[in-house]
């Protein structure tokens, strides 16, 4: 069954938009200006090209919606779907609004997704839309949070196919 994502919150609409509008801004407004004296101005077109490039892979990397199969939750991605086997899950959970510091991963361009730390101090792995009304699932290897349109239908399917 496929689930959808939420919403985009505030920080994560904020932030893809003025990036978007940032990068093409420069694009049009200063880089095709400057093509006529582009041995001038090589390395600004090059950086330009370095972040539109760093663009593109955070949103190949997003997560785009979640796959429960028979023995599998698969948080879908256009590259790199992370895997959740059902016999490993401990716990799932409605969690409100947890507290989580990004250690290594994307804060808000596109969706979250990456290693993050929890109020404990624990590694958690998110991929998220949105930082409110998270799902929490807790493995044998590891704590995940996500962020499915319909919480309570998801919440009540991995409860019904995993060993919790």
């Amino acid at each position: 069954m496929v689930f959808r994502l939420a919403k985009w919150d505030s920080m994560v609409k904020f932030g893809t938009w003025f990036t978007i509008i940032v990068m093409l801004g420069t694009g049009v407004f200063v880089l095709l200006p400057l093509l006529p004296d582009l041995h001038e101005y090589f390395w600004a077109v090059v950086i330009w090209f370095v972040l539109l490039l760093f663009i593109i892979i955070t949103y190949l990397l997003a997560p785009r919606y979640y796959l429960l199969t028979g023995d599998k939750l698969i948080i879908r991605r256009i590259i790199g779907n992370i895997v959740i086997d059902l016999d490993e899950i401990i716990s799932v959970d409605k969690v409100k609004k947890p507290r989580l510091w990004r250690v290594v991963g994307n804060g808000g361009l596109f969706s979250y997704y990456g290693l993050f730390n929890d109020e404990q101090g624990n590694k958690v792995k998110v991929y998220s839309t949105r930082l409110t009304d998270m799902v929490k699932i807790q493995t044998k290897t590891g704590t995940f949070y996500l962020s499915p349109q319909k919480n309570a239908e998801f919440i009540d399917l991995l409860k019904g196919r995993a060993y919790v």
